[in-house]
């Protein structure tokens, strides 16, 4: 019972368990990926780039964690190390949207535009985004507006501002009907 409570106490900490991992197996590539990610996400970009190494030397045709690690050497200013990375994800891995999505934006940064172009196409052909759903999203908005436009109309005729302080109510509308439409009112 008492070694039970100890090692939970161990595994409290994800970042705790992959440690323990790799000092009972030195090998294991899911806990060098593992760390490799926790350290990345917690700015620890140096000691990330050592487990991410230590999983492609382990495992080096791994897609994800040459995602993984290209993402850390982008933040740490390693272009076209991050390219060479990306490349090799989408290699081993055709259809990983992701890769293709990093890729393009790493090549985008080197300034070969015409190449993250078919990158970004490519990614948003494996994973379109869902059908209409930017023109829905601007329908919406449009509506919205109109409402708000009529609503406004409405309130400036059913109340008109005389500058007394009975009209808070209607102000205060007309206010985030103002604040809904943006540069878009119109005063009447």
């Amino acid at each position: 019972m008492a070694f039970t409570i100890r090692r939970n106490r161990d595994y409290a900490s994800e970042l705790v368990l992959w440690q323990d991992v790799l000092a009972q197996n030195k090998d294991h590539y899911r806990a060098h990926h593992a760390l490799g990610s926790l350290l990345a996400e917690a700015g620890k970009l140096d000691e990330s780039v050592v487990h991410f190494k230590e999983v492609l030397r382990l495992k080096p045709r791994f897609a994800d964690a040459h995602n993984n690690f290209a993402n850390v050497l982008m933040d740490r200013g390693d272009v076209a190390g991050a390219i060479e990375h990306y490349r090799q994800a989408v290699t081993l891995k055709p259809r990983y949207v992701s890769a293709h999505y990093n890729l393009g934006r790493a090549l985008a940064k080197d300034g070969k535009l015409e190449e993250a172009e078919r990158h970004y196409l490519e990614a948003l052909k494996l994973d379109p985004p869902l059908p209409d759903s930017f023109h829905a999203a601007r329908a919406q908005r449009d509506e919205f507006l109109r409402l708000c436009s009529a609503a406004q109309k409405r309130l400036i005729l059913g109340y008109p501002e005389t500058g007394d302080d009975r009209d808070n109510v209607p102000t205060t509308y007309l206010a985030l009907v103002a604040h809904a439409l943006g540069d878009k009112v119109r005063r009447v």
